[in-house]
C-alpha cells in the first residue's frame, strides 16, 4: 500500500480519478446482462470505465453523482433473478485515468477456409487500413487510438488518446482481413489484390467459383456463427442479350434481374411477369460550390441558386434506379437522423429577389445579371463526362439557372481527372457529385474546417465555427437524445449556409420473377418490401434479405 500511495503521489491530478467501484457478478454472461441494461439506462453517462473480469464478473467505475445509477442497476438485477446476479459496492478508488478500450470478440466465428477468427485479424486489419497508403484510408476514423494489441485470442486492448462517443462506429466501419492470408507478404498492396481474386470472409456465403460469363456462384458458409442461411446457394450470371434473359426467365431459371433500358421496357409491357423491389436510398447527389471563388463566397447567391432548382423538372426514375428528394446528411434509418433536412423550396421569384439584393441586376439587353461593375454572373459546372445521367442533370440545371439570367457553362471531364486532380486542388467553380450516404455520425472529414485544405475531404472548402462545434459535438456526444438534437442542429446550420446544393437521393430497383422472391428480415421473418418512400423504421428492417419463396 505504501508503494501504491507513493506512485499515486507522483502522478499529476489530471491523470488521476476518484471513482466509485461497483462489482457485478452473474452465473451466465455478465457482458450480455449489463449490455442489455446499458442500452436503455438513463444514468449511463456516470459510467467512465467497464472492465470484464472473465465471463461472470465485471467492474464498473462510476464518476459524479452515482446514487441513481447504482439504484437503477440494483433494481434491474433484482428483476433478472435467473442469472443469480450480485452487486457489490467496493468503494472509492483512485487510479490512473489513462484511457483504455477492451473489446471482446466472438469466439465462434470462423473464416470461409475454416480458420478461426481471432484478435490478430483485427489488429492486422486496423493497422492495414490506417496506413497512409491504404486503399481505404481510415486513419482519421481511428485518430483516437494510440495503439492496439491482442490481449488474448479473442480480446483486444486499445490505448486511447481520447474516448469520443462515436468511437465504436469506427470499429463497425473497419473491413476485416484474415491475417494468415497476408503472412510473409513483402508488398501488402499486391497481396490485397491477390486476396480480392480469391477472397475470404466471415459472412453467411463464401465464394465457390467464378463463372466464365463474368458472374459468380456463392455457397452457404456451413460454420456461419449466426446459423446456416436457409438459401444454400446464390448464383449471379451475366447474360449477353435480352433474349437470353427472357429465355431463362420463362424457364424459371432466373429470379432477380438487374434491369437495363431494354428489359425495363419489356417489363412495362408485361407487368404480369415481373415485379419490382426497391432498395433503401443510399446515394446522395449534390452540387458542391467552391466557397473560395466568387460569387459562391456569398450565402445569398448560394441560397438563390438552390431556390431556382426545380427537382420535379429535373429528377426522374431510371430503369434500375429511383430518386427521392434529399432528406439529410445521413443514411435514413440511422438512430441520430430523426429529423429531415429543411432545404430551400423551389421559388424562382424569391431567387431573383435574392440575387437583386446581392447586387446582381438583370441586363435586359442580353438577359444576363451583372454586378455594379458590369461583370456578368456566370460560372462553370464540372460534371463527370463518362456519366450520362450527370451530363443530363448538368444541362438541366444550367437551363434552369439561365432563366434567372445566370450564365452556366457545363464542363465535362473524365472522372479520374476530377478525383485525382480537380477535387484535391479545388480547381472548379462548381462540381456535380454523387456519394454514398454515411451511416457513421463522424462527419469531420466532410464538413470540419480542418478538412478545408488541399486534398481534404471538404470539397466546398467550408470554414464555419458553428459547424465545427456541431461536428465535434456530434463526434463526442454519448447521450442519444443530445445526439439526435446535435445532428438536427448540424443539418439546420448547413441548410442555412448552403455550401452544397443537395439535389436528391437514389436507390436501386431490381425486377423479380412473379412469385419467385419474398422479403425477409435478417432474423428470417417475412416482411413487406420497402417502396423507397415514407419514413424508414430502422436499418435492420430497411435492408432485408431477399430470398426465394420456395424456402421453408
Amino acid at each position: 500500500e505504501a508503494a501504491e500511495a507513493a506512485l499515486l503521489e507522483g502522478l499529476g491530478p489530471d491523470l488521476l480519478g476518484d471513482d466509485l467501484l461497483v462489482r457485478v457478478r452473474a452465473e451466465h454472461s455478465v457482458a450480455e446482462l449489463l449490455g442489455a441494461w446499458l442500452a436503455h439506462a438513463t444514468e449511463r453517462s456516470r459510467l467512465c470505465l467497464l472492465e470484464l473480469r472473465g465471463g461472470g464478473e465485471a467492474d464498473l467505475y462510476l464518476r459524479g453523482d452515482t446514487d441513481r445509477f447504482v439504484e437503477e442497476l440494483r433494481l434491474y438485477l433484482e428483476s433478472n433473478p435467473g442469472t443469480s446476479p450480485e452487486l457489490e459496492i467496493v468503494g472509492r478508488r483512485s487510479h490512473s485515468r489513462s484511457q483504455e478500450l477492451l473489446l471482446e470478440l466472438r469466439s465462434d466465428a470462423s473464416w470461409h477456409d475454416g480458420r478461426p477468427f481471432t484478435a490478430a485479424d483485427v489488429v492486422f486489419s486496423q493497422g492495414f487500413f490506417t496506413r497512409p497508403d491504404s486503399p481505404l484510408p481510415l486513419g482519421a476514423a481511428f485518430d483516437h487510438v494510440e495503439s492496439l494489441a491482442a490481449a488474448g485470442p479473442h480480446r483486444l486492448r486499445a490505448a486511447l488518446r481520447h474516448a469520443p462517443g462515436s468511437m465504436m462506429e469506427s470499429w463497425e466501419r473497419l473491413p476485416l482481413l484474415p491475417a494468415h492470408r497476408f503472412e510473409g507478404a513483402s508488398d501488402l498492396v499486391l497481396a490485397l489484390r491477390a486476396f480480392l481474386l480469391e477472397p475470404l470472409g466471415l459472412g453467411p456465403y463464401r465464394l465457390e467459383r467464378r463463372r466464365l460469363d463474368g458472374g459468380v456462384e456463392l455457397a452457404a458458409h456451413e460454420a456461419y456463427h449466426r446459423g446456416v442461411p436457409a438459401q444454400r446457394r446464390c448464383r449471379y450470371r451475366r447474360f449477353p442479350s435480352l433474349e437470353s434473359v427472357l429465355l431463362s426467365l420463362s424457364g424459371g431459371e432466373l429470379d432477380v434481374i438487374e434491369p437495363d433500358e431494354r428489359f425495363a421496357d419489356w417489363a412495362r409491357r408485361h407487368p404480369e411477369a415481373v415485379g419490382s423491389l426497391r432498395d433503401l436510398p443510399r446515394f446522395q447527389h449534390l452540387v458542391a460550390w467552391n466557397l473560395d471563388r466568387e460569387p459562391f463566397d456569398r450565402a445569398g447567391v448560394r441560397t438563390a441558386l438552390a431556390r431556382a432548382f426545380d427537382a420535379a423538372a429535373i429528377l426522374r426514375d431510371g430503369p434500375d434506379e429511383f430518386t427521392v428528394p434529399a432528406r439529410g446528411l445521413f443514411l435514413a434509418g440511422t438512430p441520430f437522423a430523426a429529423e429531415p433536412m429543411l432545404l430551400p423550396l423551389h421559388d424562382p421569384r424569391g431567387a431573383a429577389n435574392l440575387l437583386g439584393r446581392e447586387g446582381f441586376e438583370l441586363d435586359e439587353t442580353d438577359g444576363l445579371r451583372r454586378d455594379a461593375g458590369g461583370r456578368p454572373l456566370s460560372f462553370s459546372l464540372l460534371v463527370n463526362g463518362g456519366n450520362e445521367e450527370h451530363r443530363r442533370i448538368g444541362d438541366a440545371l444550367a437551363e434552369q439557372w439561365s432563366g434567372l439570367g445566370i450564365g452556366v457553362e457545363v464542363e465535362s471531364a473524365p472522372w479520374q481527372e476530377i478525383v485525382a486532380r480537380r477535387l484535391p486542388s479545388r480547381e472548379f467553380d462548381a462540381v456535380l457529385l454523387s456519394w454514398a450516404l454515411p451511416v457513421s455520425r463522424d462527419l469531420r472529414t466532410l464538413w470540419h474546417s480542418s478538412a478545408a485544405v488541399p486534398g481534404g475531404g471538404s470539397v466546398s472548402g467550408l470554414r464555419d465555427a458553428e459547424v465545427d462545434a456541431l461536428v465535434e459535438r456530434l463526434h463526442l456526444e454519448e447521450d442519444p437524445a443530445s445526439l439526435a438534437e446535435t445532428a438536427a442542429a448540424l443539418q439546420r446550420s448547413l441548410a442555412a449556409l448552403q455550401p452544397c446544393l443537395f439535389l436528391a437521393e437514389s436507390g436501386r430497383i431490381v425486377k423479380v420473377r412473379d412469385g419467385a422472391v419474398e422479403v425477409r428480415a435478417p432474423d428470417g421473418t417475412r416482411a413487406e418490401p420497402s417502396e423507397g418512400d415514407g419514413e424508414p423504421r430502422d436499418l435492420l428492417h430497411e435492408r432485408p434479405w431477399w430470398t426465394r419463396s420456395d424456402l421453408p
